[in-house]
């Protein structure tokens, strides 16, 4: 699986590399009487990390609630003792059961 994915990691920055070295010819952006001249792969990638900076930025808010919620949570959990789970220590299964299950499988196939 690591493979893979490092596979598709490894296609996607050739096909990007390949857009960025493809995309050298200069473009012109007129903003508010400015005009600024680079290349079109500069441009994008402006703009793309201004995008995400955005998209940051948007997301704080919802990120600290959930950080302070968890914070809330866990503090709960630690002063009220009835809400930890008794500590149980697991059964052991009877050598007679497994032996039926196991001849129960050895039937069917």
């Amino acid at each position: 699986m690591r493979i893979l994915a490092l596979a598709l990691w490894l296609i996607l920055f050739v096909v990007l590399f390949g857009f960025a070295v493809s995309n050298t010819t200069p473009a012109e952006l007129h903003l508010y009487g400015i005009v600024w001249q680079a290349p079109l792969i500069a441009l994008l990638l402006v703009f793309f990390i201004v995008g995400v900076a955005f998209g940051f930025l948007a997301m704080l808010p919802a990120w600290f609630r959930l950080r302070m919620e968890v914070r809330r949570l866990r503090k709960a959990r630690r002063e009220s003792p009835s809400a930890q789970a008794p500590s149980v220590a697991p059964t052991q299964a009877a050598p007679d059961s497994i032996q039926s299950v196991a001849q129960g499988a050895r039937n069917t196939s």
